[in-house]
């Protein structure tokens, strides 16, 4: 509990030094939204962190600026904020447990309509902060939320950094090799700098470019072991979206002032949602698996390809190079042929050297991927003896499709107390598979579904999306909750991963009567 006022239910998602919460005002007897921010002390060189570095009471609690508050769309209301255990805790209005980093980890890429429509209202959020004095600090996809209606949304408060100036403590996440994070931010290791305007633009840019192109190469590239953020030096550029590519290249402008203000974003962004249809009714809560074209993964697994082929190549001349040198410094023959034959002949060895251990490692991995081509060329035997084969069908049987057996869906009601009105009630989903269905085990192959809920009454189903893989023992949970007595309908949309299809719609019936006690559940399939 949280002021004796709230009262904290789940953690439904966990990073670095931040928590996200679903709880409840009991004074207001309505859901909330919870950031639990934990504080980091300053690195010390010469002695471990003690007590005393944290701070004093207090201290954390200033380093937010709180937006007056006001009915804005795309920012979210705070509360309250909370200085406790040790931690900060925002206290906001109710989202969907659910963010953009979540959708974009699963989806892949939002392609240029979807990304637009989103970072519109990003960039308006931004530039309502910016116009009353704020800087957000902290905007990466992590902190972008969905609203009830599935708006996007971000925290409507800015973090500063440590008050007195002393390298601790501090709320504000500090992370130089972060793509989000601005270059001239970044040269900074010991202590966050103070946020700025142009470091949130940064961050917008960095995040619609990723929403447009995708998040498997961005504007980093993934080079040798230990593995290291080597910078993308091509311009950003969006294929067919000559203003969009434009106005990525303000916003990652390397040096700051070119970065200008959110408001020009804004005006861009709005022309190119009018001129991009929306995406689909619920379309972001669930992943489609949007595919990148071929070209363009060609491009970046040549880029990816050459970065470790030349750190690789790099790594190796040094190393034989320093070890030739040694090793004839130690056998005392540089005098024989002086210092540009001793380079010399460091250089060649050291080269040979490289060439030696590339040929090695490609001719191991050229090894393992026949030996995989092979192994899925012939095929996995099956642990099972082969069945008889059945006799042949007349042909007029073999003529028609074959029927596959239908599989039979499950919404249980788990709770054993009695359910009464705004308390959350479990709900496991089950799918039952018959003999001779493709998904059958275990000779058939399990599906990977998404199940996306959606209560048309007075009741919230958390979360609003949830993957369920087709096993005897797997099941997807969703938490109900009835706002009122009455009538509920709750529909369960049955999506598959692979293909990003709609496979099938299952209503359910849920009657609560004033008492508050549940009163039945009748499940209900629609047709495909």
């Amino acid at each position: 509990m949280l002021l004796e006022r709230y009262q904290l239910q789940e953690v439904w998602e966990e990073y670095d030094n931040t928590r996200y919460w679903r709880a409840f005002d009991e004074e207001t007897d309505s859901e909330v939204f919870v950031q639990e921010l934990r504080p980091r002390a300053a690195p010390a060189r010469d002695r471990r962190p003690t007590k005393e570095s944290f701070g004093l009471p207090g201290e954390l609690k200033r380093q937010v600026r709180v937006l007056p508050t006001a009915e804005r769309q795309h920012l979210l209301n705070v509360h309250d904020v909370v200085e406790h255990a040790g931690s900060l805790w925002i206290v906001m209005d109710p989202v969907q447990p659910l963010s953009l980093h979540h959708l974009l980890r699963q989806q892949g890429r939002f392609g240029p309509a979807g990304a637009v429509h989103i970072c519109a209202e990003l960039a308006e959020s931004l530039a309502e902060l910016h116009s009353s004095g704020l800087v957000h600090g902290q905007f990466d996809p992590r902190n972008v939320f969905f609203r009830p209606d599935q708006t996007a949304a971000l925290a409507g408060y800015g973090l500063t950094t440590d008050p007195l100036g002393d390298g601790g403590p501090w709320v504000r996440p500090w992370r130089p090799g972060s793509p989000y994070t601005a270059p001239e931010q970044a040269k900074s290791r010991d202590v966050p700098p103070r946020p700025s305007r142009a470091g949130d633009l940064w961050a917008l840019g960095m995040t619609l470019y990723e929403l447009a192109h995708g998040p498997a190469v961005g504007r980093r590239v993934l080079a040798a072991s230990p593995l290291r953020a080597l910078p993308d030096s091509r311009p950003p550029r969006v294929r067919g979206e000559r203003e969009l590519t434009l106005l990525l290249r303000m916003l990652l402008a390397p040096h700051p002032g070119a970065r200008s203000s959110a408001d020009p974003a804004v005006v861009s962004l709005r022309r190119l949602a009018q001129s991009h249809a929306p995406p689909p009714s619920g379309h972001w809560a669930v992943p489609s698996r949007f595919r990148r074209p071929f070209g363009q993964r060609v491009r970046d697994a040549l880029l990816k390809l050459g970065a470790r082929v030349t750190s690789r190549l790099v790594a190796a001349v040094l190393v034989a190079v320093l070890a030739t040198m040694l090793g004839i410094h130690l056998a005392g023959k540089s005098q024989a042929h002086g210092w540009w034959g001793f380079v010399l002949q460091g250089v060649v060895i050291g080269v040979a050297y490289a060439l030696v251990t590339l040929g090695a490692q490609g001719a191991t991995h050229v090894w393992a991927y026949y030996v995989e081509w092979r192994r899925r060329r012939r095929g996995t035997p099956s642990p099972l003896p082969p069945a008889p084969s059945p006799p042949s069908p007349p042909a007029a049987l073999a003529a028609s499709p074959p029927q596959v057996p239908e599989c039979t869906p499950r919404l249980t009601v788990r709770d054993r107390r009695g359910v009464t009105v705004g308390r959350p009630v479990r709900l496991d989903f089950t799918l039952d598979v018959p003999e001779g269905h493709p998904w059958h085990l275990p000779v058939g192959r399990p599906a990977e579904l998404v199940l996306l809920a959606q209560a048309h009454t007075a009741a919230t189903v958390t979360p609003p999306a949830v993957g369920y893989r087709v096993a005897p023992v797997e099941r997807a949970t969703f938490r109900f909750t009835a706002h009122e007595p009455g009538h509920h309908h709750l529909r369960l949309t049955v999506y598959d991963r692979h293909h990003g299809l709609v496979l099938q719609e299952l209503d359910a019936t849920m009657e609560v009567d004033a008492s508050g006690s549940l009163g039945s559940v009748t499940p209900r399939t629609l047709e495909p």
